[in-house]
Order: C-alpha cells, then sequence, then structure tokens
C-alpha cells in the first residue's frame, strides 16, 4: 500500500494520545492465564492487536473487541500446535509461548517462529535460554520451536536488561508455585503496565531495585483493567512538534517519555507539562546534539529513527548511537533520497544539518522507520510517497485523522 503526504498548513493542536501498543500486546496474551472472564479499556485499534487477537480467537478464545474496549472469556488452550499464519507476520506473539507455558503443568507444543518488523538480528535466544533454564526441553528447527517438559521456580540472572525475555519469565511463573526471581530485569513503563494488570487478577509480583520477584498463585481471578497510553506515539507527536510550530499532547504521563523531554529540553526546546500532558511551544534556534539510545529509563529506541528527523533540521552535526538495536538504519537510506545528509559508521548515525527535504517516492521497511519518513515528508508542501505505509496502521490508532487534525496532509 502507498500513501501520499505533505504539508498543508499546520496547526498547533492538541493530540489525544491511545492506549500503548507494547503494553496491549503482552497483556492481551497474558489473558490465558486468567481464570475468569476479563475487561481490558484503552486498547488500540491497531494492526498488530487485531492479529494477536485473531490468533487467539483462533485458539478457541472468545474475544469481543468494540470501542477501544476487549472482553475475553479465556479457554484452556488444548492444541499443541501454533502454526497460525499470523504469528509469523507479528513479534508480539511470542508472548503466547510464555502464557502458554504459564498455564499448563506439563507442556508439549511446538509454534512457528515470531515474525514482525525486521529490525537486524533479533533473535529469540535470551528466552529460549530462560525457559531451559526453568526446566524445559527446548528444540530449534528451522521454521519451529518445540517445548517439553515441566518448568520449576529459579532465578535467572539475564546478561541484558531484554523486555521480551523479562515479561516471558513472568508470563511462565505467575502460576507457578515458589519464587521466581529475575535478577538485571528490564522495567519499561511497559512492564509495569503487565505487572499490575497480572497483580490486579490476585498474582504477587514485586519489584526491589532492578529485580523482579514472582511469587506463584493457582488462581488469576477477573479484572477491569485500563492499559497506560503510548509513550512512543506520543514521543513521535512531540518530535513533530518540534519539528513545526509547537503541539500539545494530552492522555500521557510524562514521566514515561522524560528521557525525550530533557533531550528536547537540552537542544533548547520550551516545554510544560501537567500530570497527563506535555506541551511543545513555538521553537526556538535549535542545537545539535549527541545521544546514545539504551532500556529505559534511557532514551528508546523506537524513537531512534524520528529524532533522526529532527536532527536533520538543527544547525551542525549530531550522533545517535542505538545500544538496543545496532543495526536499526533502515531509514537512512531513505531519508538521504529526501536530501537529507546521514550517515552510519560503527553503529554511529551522524546527522548533518540543515537539510532541505525534497518530496520523492521512498520505501519504509519498519514501523518506526515509516513514522521517520512521514514526519520527513510533513515538512514539504508537495507530495511524498511512501510504499508500505501499511507499517505505520501496525502502531499508531488513526493516524490518518491526528495527521490532517495538524494541518498535514495524508491520502492513501
Amino acid at each position: 500500500m502507498k500513501a501520499k503526504i505533505k504539508l498543508n498548513k499546520y496547526k498547533n493542536n492538541i493530540i489525544s494520545i491511545s492506549g500503548s501498543k507494547n503494553s496491549s500486546l503482552p497483556i492481551i496474551a497474558a489473558s490465558i492465564l486468567c481464570d475468569e472472564y476479563l475487561t481490558l479499556n484503552n486498547i488500540p485499534n491497531i494492526k498488530d492487536v487485531t492479529l494477536l487477537i485473531d490468533i487467539l480467537r483462533n485458539l478457541g478464545q472468545t474475544i469481543i473487541f468494540k470501542n477501544n474496549t476487549l472482553t475475553i472469556y479465556p479457554h484452556k488452550i488444548t492444541t499443541n500446535a501454533l502454526f497460525d499464519s499470523n504469528i509469523s507476520k507479528l513479534r508480539g506473539s511470542y508472548y503466547l509461548i510464555g502464557s502458554i507455558i504459564g498455564s499448563n503443568k506439563e507442556c508439549d507444543f511446538s509454534i512457528i517462529y515470531p515474525g514482525g518488523c525486521t529490525l537486524g538480528s533479533r533473535p529469540i535466544n535470551f528466552h529460549i535460554n530462560a525457559f531451559r533454564k526453568m526446566g524445559l526441553l527446548v528444540n530449534t528447527k528451522k521454521e519451529k520451536i518445540h517445548f517439553e517438559g515441566n518448568i520449576h521456580p529459579t532465578i535467572h540472572d539475564l546478561d541484558y536488561p531484554s523486555v521480551g525475555t523479562t515479561i516471558n519469565i513472568i508470563l511462565a511463573s505467575v502460576k507457578l508455585e515458589g519464587i521466581t526471581i529475575i535478577n538485571n530485569c528490564a522495567l519499561e513503563p511497559e512492564i509495569i503496565d503487565l505487572i499490575n494488570f497480572l497483580n490486579s487478577m490476585g498474582a504477587n509480583i514485586s519489584i526491589s531495585n532492578h529485580t523482579i520477584i514472582i511469587n506463584g498463585v493457582n488462581y488469576l481471578h477477573s479484572t477491569n483493567y485500563t492499559v497506560s497510553s503510548d509513550r512512543i506515539e506520543a514521543g513521535t507527536f512531540l518530535i513533530l512538534g518540534a519539528l513545526h510550530n509547537g503541539i500539545t499532547i494530552k492522555n500521557i504521563n510524562p514521566n514515561d517519555i522524560y528521557s525525550l523531554i530533557n533531550l528536547l529540553r537540552s537542544i533548547n526546546i520550551d516545554i510544560s507539562m501537567t500530570n497527563n500532558s506535555v506541551t511543545i511551544h513555538k521553537n526556538k534556534e535549535l542545537k545539535p546534539f549527541n545521544l546514545v539510545i539504551s532500556p529505559y529509563p534511557g532514551f528508546p529506541t523506537d524513537l531512534g529513527p524520528l529524532i533522526c528527523v529532527l536532527a536533520t533540521q538543527i544547525n551542525g552535526t549530531s550522533t545517535i548511537k542505538d545500544t538496543v538495536y545496532k543495526t536499526r538504519n533502515s531509514h537512512i537510506k531513505e531519508l538521504n533520497k529526501m536530501n537529507c545528509l546521514i550517515s552510519c559508521n560503527k553503529s554511529i548515525i551522524s546527522i548533518e544539518g540543515i537539510s532541505k527535504i525534497k518530496n520523492k517516492t521512498i520505501k519504509a521497511y519498519d514501523l518506526r522507520c515509516c513514522a521517520s519518513l512521514i514526519l520527513a515528508a510533513s515538512l514539504n508542501n508537495k507530495f511524498t510517497t511512501i510504499k508500505n505505509i501499511d507499517y505505520i496502521f501496525r502502531g499508531y490508532e488513526n493516524i490518518k485523522d491526528k495527521l490532517n487534525s495538524l494541518g498535514i496532509d495524508f491520502i492513501v
């Protein structure tokens, strides 16, 4: 699918941030651990969510999704072969592994490899190593992974604070008798969201410094839970406001995006906040920056390609080093087609500004690459054509209407 995007006349408007994609996926996957029905609110109506819902329905779950509210009536998953083609389209489908392990005393099932956006090397070896440490036999083949055996509580000392691995250990352990400990865990807001959700059903999960302690329970009761807002969508619109003439976003906890707020302030952007909103005021002359992307509370990797666009509009040289996904650079070639001056050497991206963005025909290779190209296209009053625009619908709810409200034309 293609889209045409251009700047019409920018309007400093208010954007309401939708529910978090990166919270919704593990929370929806965790629903099969519940022993009663449950309701989830503020679920974004995006492609990745609907893919996961389809997978769960095909596995026998009864699900109603209407007006951002998800009602789920869980059923025990009895199949031992998870070969739904949607799994290969969705990276977040790997959370089903932890949930299925956590809901079965004895495991014997296979799953095809999860898919999703291609961001260089994204193996799930950390997950597999964790499951093996818990006692499972894991056999990896070309197109599928087989899990067999019983799990036991253990202490996990993660070599790297992997978000996916931390979540999968939590899901596998929440109903496991005994105490499971995760040292050097990831503590992104989405993980806190998942823990709060599980605890609302009667789980016993606590956090001390960078350690998660899971005291297994036998039963998880019904809950009515509201998912937090999407900090990456919030960051996307803040960067868009910094590129133009300001913006206000609401329905967001500023603490969740404080690394971005600090960076924007450091380059001379005036920002004000309330408990649930952030406003960027009219831009001054901005300063170049040197940014290192790292696990939370560091600057989020998902905003790396987008902040790169902002750097193209700042006089001087800025640098970005992503220590999370070192090969996340599919946006560079496409932005350079639009007259940007961006290079990459040994995982350090250098951006020379100021670039006058030209309208071109370009191609998105993943979700955040697509978002960065949209931001760049918004700087030109002639149409830029973006191929593979489908990616944007995986993670941004009502993106067309929100951009139109800001005076940016988005035509599919």
